[in-house]
């Protein structure tokens, strides 16, 4: 997971690979989440 802060909002990426048992496997963002300053809970981004 990589995780931005903003001023005004933070943004989630969940990353993953599709093995871990060998190198080189592909990193992909699964799925991304926005939370605005003052407005509770997360938005699909």
């Amino acid at each position: 997971m990589t995780v931005e802060f903003g001023e005004e909002s933070a943004r989630a990426d969940f990353r993953t690979v599709p093995y871990v048992t060998r190198p080189g496997a592909p990193v992909t963002t699964a799925a991304s989440y926005v939370t605005e300053a003052g407005d509770p809970g997360l938005t699909p981004a």
